[in-house]
Formats: structure tokens, sequence, C-alpha cells
């Protein structure tokens, strides 16, 4: 097996503790047991500074994730793992500049775990739990933090921009206060565009807790940005999104026009269809005049 690791004992059991990975990888699926050991642990900077690994999958039983597990993993798009993880060390997957999504199944509900993750990384991050009862995905938007000297004070003040650091103070270790996530979409939608418009996708695809007024004013936002919004879901093929947003009625006349034609441009023969039936809504023809 590729995996290297120790034994150790993780909370009074002779456990695994996977140190690395010999060869390249891209998606990285850690055993639950290695030779009769169950996997509870992954050591410091097991994965760090690899380029190979685009996906890693943890094992449901891991207990410790050790400092700097996956730190400067510059690839790392993506990384799934259970609330099980009861001890957290710094870094885990600090500098992953390419890490878009995280995904936790929810089996403790651990919020404290959930929480350490998003504020490991500043990156834009869509968090997916995986409940007992549904699935819920949020958008966390990247922040740039920055240390200022003052020499009249002999002290350095730290310096945030972007919506992402206050969105992430919306999670505590007791869970997620989302009338608080909605709130912030204000600072969202002013200045971060590709943010704000995931944002509002996640929230009305995944409506926990979603208001009546948050939701409103996500479907007014993509209304409003729709001509921006629709290319890009063109190009990503993201028909259920685009599938979603047509039945919901919130792509404008204008938006269908130009997506029909760049849809056709690239060959989406599914979403040009689609396109063209939420087009046959819109333009419901006018009544006949009767004396």
């Amino acid at each position: 097996m590729p995996f290297t690791y120790e034994q150790k004992e993780i909370q009074g059991e002779a456990a695994a503790q996977v140190t690395g990975y010999e060869g390249e990888v891209s998606r990285l699926r850690i055993p639950e047991q290695i030779d009769g050991l169950r996997v509870l642990g992954i050591g410091s900077n097991a994965f760090s500074w690899r380029e190979d690994i685009k996906e890693a999958i943890l094992p449901e039983h891991l207990r410790v994730l050790g400092g700097f597990a996956f730190y400067n993993s510059k690839n790392l798009q993506s990384i799934t793992l259970y609330d099980g993880v009861e001890d957290y060390h710094d870094g885990v997957i600090r500098h992953c500049k390419n890490l878009s999504e995280i995904r936790v199944n929810m089996t403790r509900e651990n919020y404290v775990l959930v929480k350490a993750l998003l504020g490991d990384n500043d990156r834009m991050l869509r968090l997916v739990l995986d409940t007992k009862k549904e699935t819920i995905c949020l958008t966390f938007p990247e922040y740039f933090s920055d240390y200022i000297e003052d020499t009249r004070a002999r002290a350095f003040h730290t310096k945030i921009e972007g919506a992402g650091y206050r969105y992430r103070e919306c999670v505590t270790g007791k869970g997620i206060l989302y009338q608080e996530y909605d709130e912030v979409f204000i600072r969202a939608s002013s200045y971060d565009g590709p943010s704000a418009a995931r944002i509002a996708l996640d929230r009305l695809m995944f409506p926990h807790e979603l208001s009546a007024y948050a939701k409103n004013r996500y479907e007014e936002y993509l209304r409003m940005e729709m001509e921006s919004i629709l290319p890009e879901l063109i190009d990503n093929r993201q028909e259920d999104v685009i599938t979603f947003l047509a039945r919901r009625d919130l792509i404008g006349e204008k938006a269908l026009e130009k997506g029909i034609f760049l849809a056709s441009k690239q060959n989406a023969v599914s979403i040009s269809a689609r396109l063209m039936e939420a087009q046959q809504k819109v333009r419901k023809p006018a009544g006949r005049f009767v004396l």
C-alpha cells in the first residue's frame, strides 16, 4: 500500500496515523484501515507542499488532523471529511489556493470543526453540509488581511478587506447563524459579483432557514445581474442551475436571448433547448382584441 503511517495510541486505541503517500495521486482516498489498524489520524505535514492532489477524501472514523496536513497543496480543489474530527490542528488547509469546496458529513453536529475549517483558508469556499435530513450549501467569499504599522502607538493593526471574514463570523461552535449570514449579503453584492451570485444561488437552491425577505432579495439580485451570471453558467455547463433559474422565472428576456446565442455557439444543445423553453414562457402571446 502506498500510504505511509505510524502506529499510535489515539483515544485509547492502537491506531494508524497516516504520514504520507508514496508516488503521485490526483484523487487521494485515505482508507478506513491500514494493516488491520483503524485510521484515526493524519500526521503533521503529511500531504503538505504537494502538487498532484486535486481531491482528498478522509476516512469516517478520523479523529486527529495534524498541523499543516495539506498545507500549500496548491492544486487541491476539494476535501471531504466527517465531523468526527475532534483534534484539529492549525494550518491544515492553509495556502491551498485552488481549494473551492469543503464537504462535511454531519453525523455529530460538530460545528467547532466547521468553524475551524473555514477559518483556516481565506479563499472563496463552498461549504457543503450533508446532514441526516438534508444537504446545505453555503458560499463564503474570500478576504484579505494585512498588518498596518502604527508608528506613534508602536503597534500593528489588522486590516481586513472583503466580505469573507464577516461571513465566516456567522459560523459558531454551536451552529450557523443563517439570518445573520443572509444580512451580510448587502456587503457581498456591492463589490463581489462572482461570490454574490454563488451565495444567492446556493441559498435559493438549498433554502435552509431562509426567510421570505431574504429569498426575495436574492431573487431580485439574480434577476438584475442575470445577463452577466448566465454566460458563466453556460460556460461551466451548469444545466441544473440554469433549469432551476428558468423554473423560477429568474432569467429575463435579454439574458435569454444572449444565453441562447451563446449556448448554440458552444453546441450546448440541452441548455439551448432549456433556454428556448423559458423564452416561450416569457414571450406570452398578446390577447386578442374583441369588440
